[in-house]
């Protein structure tokens, strides 16, 4: 029950899975070409030492293959993680079959958001899970959204992203929303240090008046004094 109130709430039209599909694999395209490149360095290095056997060249080829696997994760990283955030929820495969990643606000308002750079942990974390759909050559991930009402992967479902259609979006719509979203950030920004501010304002009133206390209790002490002689 609570999946069909999900799935009617959601207002802007759902990506098709073969429309993800496609995007997916012209994402991995890119990623095996920026493979292929990383990997060619090396390689010639492997092929230079075979015919000639020097060993200036085996060196290199031992500091370049375990760079260039460094390279290529970072790389797939960057891809997957910061280019969607700066792009609100795009990669050039989405682009391409003109859909887009986005987060969902509240399931029962059907509220969507878009990514912004304070989204990165965020797409992080769905990188992470991303390798459970992965298994099986995507089939877990293909699984799963053919069952999901509202067609999620699992790193989809466990953080709240769905993909939509966003061929119809006007981009001055998308360049308000997130202006709105940017405000907001900043508005909660500016409150969260006013309110250090004050904290740190009363804290600093207290250990003043602490250390005025003593010098009070001298100053009544002596009027008391002063009194009574």
């Amino acid at each position: 029950m609570s999946e069909e109130k999900k799935t009617t709430n959601i207002k802007k039209p759902l990506s098709s899975i073969s429309n993800r599909i496609i995007a997916a694999i012209i994402d991995f395209l890119i990623i095996d070409l920026i493979l292929f490149v990383c990997l060619a360095l090396p390689f010639v290095f492997h092929v230079s030492f075979v015919l000639t056997a020097k060993p200036v060249l085996e060196v290199l080829l031992y500091i370049f293959w375990p760079l260039m696997g460094v390279v290529t994760a970072l790389a797939s990283s960057a891809y997957f993680v910061y280019w969607p955030i700066k792009t609100n929820g795009l990669t050039i495969g989405k682009k391409v079959m003109g859909i887009r990643l986005m987060l969902i606000a509240g399931e029962q308002s059907g509220e969507l958001l878009y990514l912004t750079n304070n989204d990165l942990l965020l797409s992080f974390k769905r990188f992470i899970f991303s390798f459970v759909d992965m298994q099986l050559f995507g089939g877990i991930g293909m699984i799963l959204m053919n069952k999901s009402p509202i067609i999620q992967t699992f790193a989809d479902e466990k953080l709240n992203f769905v993909v939509i259609d966003s061929e119809d979006l006007e981009e001055e719509v998308l360049e308000k929303i997130i202006a709105n979203q940017l405000l907001k950030y900043k508005k909660e920004k500016t409150d969260d240090k006013q309110k250090k501010t004050e904290e740190k304002d009363k804290k600093e009133e207290l250990e003043t008046n602490r250390k005025e206390e003593p010098k009070k209790k001298v100053k009544k002490k002596k009027e008391k004094q002063k009194k009574e002689d």
